[in-house]
């Protein structure tokens, strides 16, 4: 399938912010750490931040039934940036399987993916070679964040929180 643009897509950055708990979230603290590292980054690229997309707490959500990110990805595949930026991988997917069909999507529409933990830049000829290799670690670290979760609900429970 070949994408014909008539617009070229306007230049910016679509930043992308995730809460993976629920004191994350209700505290704002993650959020705005995510949030400043988004635009820095932009401010670092000379590149205007286009808009920021948030998903609310829910571990282990599947990209699909998060909004924010579907939100994200619809705007850069309609031209309103080049680029998605997240403060890490583990924000944007949970697996591997994921992040291929994101970087499938980013390709077919002409935009790029960029993380800040593990210097995952598609921009880039070695960002691309190196993002299945970070996928990896991003998957171990959603599984090993999932578990903790898990352990830490189980002490309350069995504390009769």
């Amino acid at each position: 399938m070949t994408v014909v643009r008539c617009v070229p897509p306007t230049p910016g950055i679509v930043g992308y912010i995730r809460a993976s708990t629920e004191e994350q979230d209700t505290s704002g603290l993650g959020l705005e750490a995510q949030r400043a590292a988004i635009l820095a980054e932009a401010e670092r690229r000379g590149i205007p931040l286009a808009a920021t997309f948030q998903d609310a707490t829910v571990p282990g959500w599947q990209m699909a039934e998060r909004p924010g990110i579907q939100a994200a990805i619809a705007a850069l595949n309609e031209g309103r940036g080049t680029i998605l930026v997240a403060k890490s991988l583990d924000r944007l997917v949970s697996s591997l399987a994921e992040l291929v069909d994101l970087l499938s999507d980013a390709q077919r529409h002409g935009w790029r993916v960029a993380t800040l933990d593990l210097a995952v830049d598609t921009t880039t000829p070695m960002g691309e070679a190196m993002v299945s290799i970070a996928g990896t670690f991003a998957q171990l670290e959603s599984r090993m964040i999932g578990e903790r979760i898990r352990e830490a609900l189980a002490a309350k429970k069995a504390r009769g929180e």
